[in-house]
C-alpha cells in the first residue's frame, strides 16, 4: 500500500503529494502520513514547498462520517495538534537570537569543530549577527574572504536549528570577510 502523502524533493524546493485523497481530506491514514511527511520537511527545511493533490477532486469540506469513530476529544485534540504544528512553525520564523547568545555558541560550536574551507588559509569566525527573520538569516564574519565548504554550511544550520529551536522554517547562511573601517 503506497503512502497518501509522499515527499519529493528536488533541490531547494519540497513537495508533498497528497496521492489520490479521499474527497474529504480528513481521514486518519491521510494525516498520519501528512504529519510525517511534514516532520522530515522540518528535519531538514527546503527553500519553499509545495503541497499538491493528484488523482482527484480535494475538497475542504468534512464528510462526518470518517470521524464516526473519533470523540469530540480526540477530535478537537487532532485539530488542536495542527494549530499547533503551524503556530510553532510561524513563531520558529519570527525568532530573533540575541547577539551576544548567537556569538557564544558560534564560538562554541567553531572551537569544537574548526571551519573548513577550499582555501589554504586558516579560517576563523570572528563574530555572528542574525540580520533577518521569517525566514532567519545570519552572517558569520570571517579573517578572510572565503566560502566553507556545503557541509560545514550545513553543520552550522543544523547545530543552529537544534540550539535555538527553529522549527520547520529554511536558515540562510551568509559568510563574509570583516571590513576594517
Amino acid at each position: 500500500m503506497s503512502a497518501a502523502a509522499r515527499l519529493e524533493r528536488d533541490g531547494e524546493l519540497a513537495v508533498i503529494t497528497l496521492d489520490s485523497p479521499p474527497l474529504n481530506l480528513f481521514d486518519q491514514r491521510m494525516m498520519d502520513d501528512l504529519r510525517a511527511a511534514i516532520d522530515e520537511v522540518a528535519a531538514t527545511p527546503p527553500r519553499a514547498l509545495l503541497i499538491r493533490a493528484e488523482g482527484r477532486a480535494v475538497s475542504g469540506g468534512v464528510d462526518v462520517e470518517v470521524f464516526a469513530g473519533l470523540s469530540p476529544e480526540q477530535g478537537s485534540a487532532l485539530w488542536t495538534e495542527l494549530l499547533e504544528m503551524i503556530d510553532k512553525v510561524s513563531k520558529s520564523r519570527q525568532q530573533r537570537i540575541p547577539t551576544s547568545k548567537l556569538n557564544r555558541f558560534v564560538e562554541q560550536i567553531t572551537t569544537a569543530h574548526a571551519p573548513v574551507s577550499p582555501g589554504k588559509r586558516e579560517v576563523r569566525v570572528l563574530y555572528a549577527s542574525q540580520t533577518a527573520v521569517a525566514p532567519p538569516e545570519f552572517v558569520l564574519f570571517t579573517n578572510v574572504a572565503t566560502t566553507f565548504h556545503f557541509s560545514y554550511e550545513r553543520f552550522v544550520v543544523n547545530r543552529l536549528r537544534e540550539e535555538f529551536g527553529f522549527v520547520g522554517t529554511p536558515i540562510r547562511l551568509h559568510i563574509r570577510k570583516r571590513s576594517r573601517s
